[in-house]
């Protein structure tokens, strides 16, 4: 089910494990990852409750962001028991809703990846799940690093992707781009995983996909350590470097 849910982003799978774990644990998990507002994600909700909220039964989802935690979770339970009954029709790329989502901030999602990635550490297992899916543009020759874990998502009018990349060494890089519009964003999903590949590469070997890099032959440029936010009106771009 874990692999599922970054293979093929399954939302099925991703209710499964949180039916699994229990509720309370997940919550419970987003605060011990250093989530700087982990209210926020209080009541955490499965993707089947996101969808009936907002498309199957919208007035259940009226006024989301208004509500205490209480009223939330008492809204939830008017959901138990009700059959998923959405097709594709019933969604569209105009209805945008910033109030019925998961809500993070690009530091919050890099802590995230920084601490899968040392749990994978301690559990080999967890490895391949996290990079089963690369997520990239187009393919790198001679990638510097070892491992890539990847996440993206998006929702109309939202769309992210976050990457962390470990080279044998122990540098590392972790990537996250997220953008909110008031329009589908999904026409422009090449553009921005090709920033994020850019991203990932810059000042790297791996940066030039012909191989013609100006120094010498068989030297190799690590990322460099170096940390940055960049912000331009509800777009945002996270990257840092670690060795």
């Amino acid at each position: 089910m874990a692999q599922r849910t970054i293979e093929v982003s399954d939302n099925t799978g991703t209710d499964m494990l949180i039916d699994l774990l229990g509720r309370d644990a997940v919550e419970d998990a987003v605060a011990d990852s250093g989530h700087t507002q982990p209210e926020l994600l209080q009541p955490f909700l499965t993707t089947r409750e996101l969808f009936q909220l907002r498309w199957q039964l919208p007035d259940l989802g009226e006024g989301w962001g208004s509500l205490d935690e209480a009223d939330q979770r008492e809204r939830l339970a008017e959901l138990e028991g009700e059959e998923l009954d959405i097709s594709y029709e019933d969604t569209g790329p105009e209805d945008v809703d910033v109030d019925v989502d998961w809500h993070a901030s690009a530091y919050d999602i890099a802590a995230v990846h920084e601490e899968l990635a040392d749990l994978a550490e301690q559990q080999p297992q967890l490895g391949p799940v996290l990079d089963t899916n690369p997520g990239l543009a187009g393919p790198v020759e001679d990638p510097w690093w070892e491992s890539l874990a990847f996440k993206g998502g998006g929702l109309p009018g939202v769309l992210t992707g976050s990457w962390h990349a470990e080279a044998e060494d122990g540098t590392t890089r972790t990537v996250v781009l997220l953008a909110q519009h008031d329009e589908a964003l999904g026409e422009h999903r090449g553009e921005f995983f090709q920033l994020a590949q850019d991203a990932l590469t810059i000042g790297t070997d791996s940066e030039d996909p012909d191989g013609e890099d100006e120094e010498d032959e068989g030297t190799r440029t690590d990322p460099q350590p170096e940390a940055a936010l960049l912000s331009a009106g509800r777009a945002s771009a996270f990257g840092r470097s670690s060795r």
